[in-house]
């Protein structure tokens, strides 16, 4: 069973207020308190789609074995401790035992969260190959060479992007050899173009297990492929973790110092970095954003696991105020089904509208929604913290496939038809 009460808050009927269904987000009584939003968009209905049911990894007591596109063909281990007495060793040859460093970080590291996995199967998923060759999100996320996982915590969503960028259906995309952005230069110039570097970042108590993690995955990051990105594997710097605490101006230095590309970072990963939502703790993640982003030319993709959705959104708009614009990503039922990334979150709903008690299509998603408790359908606004308990673990994964949504975001507007 899922440690549910741990990462998992649900929506409650709380009643009508204007004639509007309220639904309240909590666990225990800590959640949103329904108030409405001030957003203007926010009168319409969405359609929605039906759940599905998911694809599980399999898991033991330490580990989650997440089984990547078959495109792809790998399956990333992903452990959620070290074993006593271990030794890691980084790629800049440090060491470390097991020991903890004393950080606020509470432990969420330790484990890989339906967003991640969500994410990781996206990113090795057909969906990207069905996109439009002049999309950019298609362009962005198959030729990105340069990219940072922020609260990477297990290290699953920059391993999954690794493998599959090394993959023969990354380094052979035709995309990436014909783009019109790539520079034109001698031999030198374009093996340094095509080098691959994914830095995974999270806060130094999590360092230990990110690098594990990444050495017990290691003979996963190979190809078939004759090409010269490919044959990067035995650089053992390739897929590398550091610290890097949100708001601190010192390790985003650190952290974009030891980025050997000149284009500046590509692509920012990021999986339920809306967990514990506090204002703080939202504004540090968006002044690290941007700060990363110092050409104002990468793409953020966050898989949001919704939770506390009034907060949360406070997030998308101080980056709104900021010159960024997200968008929903929506791939089709039938890419999500080749991607085996289970179901979708069901709901076509924007960051403005998920969750907005004053919005009819919310309110509709969370009354026409149903998904199943120990047998029983139930609609998710009358799902229960206990209910959650009941539920059966392939259960309670559809449960939180209804609340994770991927979202592509960009300096400036974004211009895709991909994530509309």
């Amino acid at each position: 069973m899922h440690s549910r009460k741990r990462f998992s808050h649900v929506y409650a009927f709380v009643g009508a207020r204007d004639g509007i269904p309220q639904i309240r987000l909590g666990v225990g009584g800590d959640g949103d308190d329904g108030a409405a939003s001030s957003d203007s968009d926010c009168t319409n209905d969405e359609n929605n789609g039906s759940s599905s049911t998911i694809a599980k990894p399999v898991e033991d007591s330490n580990v989650t074995k997440v089984p990547l596109h078959r495109s792809v063909g790998k399956t990333l281990d992903i452990y959620g401790s070290l074993p006593t007495n271990t030794t890691v060793v980084a790629a800049n040859n440090t060491t470390d035992t097991n020991e903890v460093p004393h950080d606020t970080a509470d432990g969420t590291h330790a484990m890989a969260w339906p967003a991640g996995i969500y994410l990781a199967k996206y990113l090795s998923s057909s969906s990207l190959s069905l996109l439009p060759s002049s999309s950019p999100l298609h362009n962005v996320i198959r030729c990105a060479r340069t990219v940072v996982e922020l609260g990477s915590g297990s290290g699953l969503g920059g391993l999954a992007f690794a493998a599959t960028a090394i993959s023969s259906s990354f380094v052979s995309s035709s995309v990436c050899l014909s783009s019109s952005k790539r520079k034109r230069g001698d031999d030198a110039n374009k093996k340094k173009e095509e080098k691959l570097e994914v830095l995974l970042t999270d806060l130094p108590s999590a360092m230990n297990l990110l690098n594990y993690n990444i050495e017990r995955n290691r003979d996963r990051l190979v190809s078939s492929s004759s090409s010269s990105l490919s044959s990067q594997i035995d650089n053992d710097d390739v897929v590398r973790a550091m610290p890097l605490v949100w708001g601190n101006k010192e390790d985003t230095n650190r952290v974009l110092s030891t980025l050997g590309s000149n284009n500046g970072v590509h692509l920012i990963l990021g999986s339920d970095l809306l967990y514990k939502a506090t204002a703080e703790t939202l504004q540090a993640l968006s002044t690290t954003i941007r700060a990363i982003d110092a050409t104002n030319k990468a793409t953020i993709l966050l898989a949001v696991r919704w939770r506390k959705p009034e907060e949360g959104r406070t997030f998308f708009r101080d980056m709104e105020e900021n010159g960024y614009e997200f968008r929903l990503v929506s791939p089709s039922r039938k890419e999500g089904e080749e991607a085996g990334s289970s179901s979708r979150c069901s709901s076509t709903l924007g960051w403005r509208e998920f969750g907005n008690p004053a919005c009819n299509g919310s309110n509709r998603f969370f009354t026409e929604s149903y998904v199943s408790v120990d047998g029983v359908q139930k609609a998710l606004k009358d799902v229960s913290e206990a209910d959650m308990d009941d539920m059966r673990d392939e259960e309670h994964d559809a449960f939180e496939q209804m609340f994770i949504q991927i979202y592509a975001g960009q300096y400036g507007t974004l211009n895709d038809e991909s994530s509309k």
